[in-house]
């Protein structure tokens, strides 16, 4: 019974409170809001349209093209590749290689530092031709004591040529020089006259020149009266012939008449049948 009055006294409390205003004007504590009523305006309804969407870009699909890639200079790379020979006077295997030919040009693709290239005989003897380096080419031509091609001969130019790298190139040409020669050499010149009379019978020798090296001769000296063969020796010096005493042959006597028969012929094998030279000996004194 106590417990339902205190909750009708504690109720009274909270009604007193919430109608009465305080003194001071304030407001309740819990005041109640008094609504108003508002009217909601009325709004249009607009017709839906569609609205346009974006069509997706779709990529056209290109094709695949490799670009070609520019050569870029590749810095520090060392040229590791010799010289290469792109032309030459003469060409390995040529024949009828002119034998007045006084130089050789070798021309390479790129500058020769050094070479020691010659040009040798079929007995593999130095020319002896000098040796000239300019840029790209090597050239060999005769300067001083070398020596003349020959006819119908082979030879070889040969040698080692070095890059300003240091690379190096083995060079190896063998030829052939001209048509054999058909041409016999030419008596030019001798010490002794045909019909000469007073000649020195204490002469020991006689020479014979000619227009080129000889390769071969055949002479011989004997007394025309006699017939008989002073059994002098021949020597051949380049285009020269000596028909000499020597130490076997028979000297010369004075008032005779002597024959001499010379028949020659040059490298190339080509004979000349020659003649006879005769002399008489002078008087003793």
């Amino acid at each position: 019974m106590r417990k339902i009055l205190a909750i009708l006294l504690f109720l009274a409390v909270l009604t007193s409170c919430s109608m009465d205003t305080g003194d001071d004007g304030s407001e309740p504590l819990f005041a109640i809001p008094v609504g108003t009523e508002e009217s909601d305006p009325e709004i249009e309804s607009q017709p839906l349209e569609p609205v346009p969407q974006p069509v997706p870009v779709v990529p056209v699909p290109q094709p695949i093209v490799d670009e070609p890639e520019e050569d870029q200079p590749h810095e520090g790379v060392r040229d590791l590749v010799g010289p290469k020979l792109v032309e030459s006077t003469v060409v390995n295997g040529q024949v009828d290689v002119d034998v007045n030919l006084k130089n050789v040009t070798l021309s390479f693709d790129e500058n020769i530092e050094k070479s020691d290239i010659k040009i040798a005989n079929h007995h593999n003897n130095s020319l002896r031709w000098k040796r000239i380096i300019n840029g790209k080419d090597v050239i060999l031509t005769q300067v001083g004591d070398a020596i003349d091609l020959k006819i119908d001969r082979e030879y070889t130019i040969f040698g080692i040529v070095f890059d300003e790298a240091g690379n190096e190139r083995a060079i190896l040409i063998r030829f052939t020089t001209g048509i054999k020669d058909r041409t016999v050499p030419r008596f030019l010149r001798t010490t002794i006259r045909n019909g000469e009379i007073g000649v020195d019978p204490d002469t020991d020798h006689f020479i014979f020149a000619f227009s080129e090296d000889i390769g071969g001769v055949r002479v011989n000296i004997e007394n025309k009266n006699s017939g008989i063969d002073l059994g002098w020796t021949h020597l051949i010096r380049g285009k020269e012939v000596v028909l000499h005493k020597l130490d076997k042959g028979a000297s010369l006597v004075a008032e005779t008449v002597y024959h001499i028969n010379i028949a020659w012929a040059d490298k190339a094998g080509n004979w000349d049948p020659g003649g006879f030279i005769e002399f008489t000996t002078r008087v003793k004194e």
